[in-house]
């Protein structure tokens, strides 16, 4: 399979979780949205061979894996407990949000 050299870069990039957005304000990754538009069958089928599965939406890339039944309830699970956490932090205080810090008094 001749993939080209940017394979890497997209891999190394997706893989974290990450995506490409054809409108990304760095200019290395709409280079990177590009070469996964003009190669995307090679690109799929290259890294569904190693477990991870290309999917282009409108205007944007990223990596899915399949996860097993019990992958896919420890996650929701882990969910859960986030949900939790937040709820009790409401509680504690409302205007708890993005950019919340606390201290521990004694």
């Amino acid at each position: 399979m001749n993939l080209p050299k940017q394979s890497k870069e997209i891999f190394e990039i997706l893989s974290k979780g990450n995506f490409l957005c054809e409108n990304s304000p760095l200019r290395n990754e709409r280079d990177l949205f590009q070469a996964c538009e003009r190669e995307f069958g090679g690109h799929y089928d290259f890294f569904e061979h190693i477990g991870f599965y290309l999917i282009r939406e409108d205007g944007y890339f990223y990596f899915s894996k399949e996860l097993s039944a019990s992958q896919t309830e420890d996650k929701l699970h882990m969910i859960l407990e986030y949900i939790d956490l937040v709820e009790l932090m409401l509680q504690f205080s409302a205007t708890f949000g993005v950019g919340f810090r606390t201290t521990v008094r004694e």
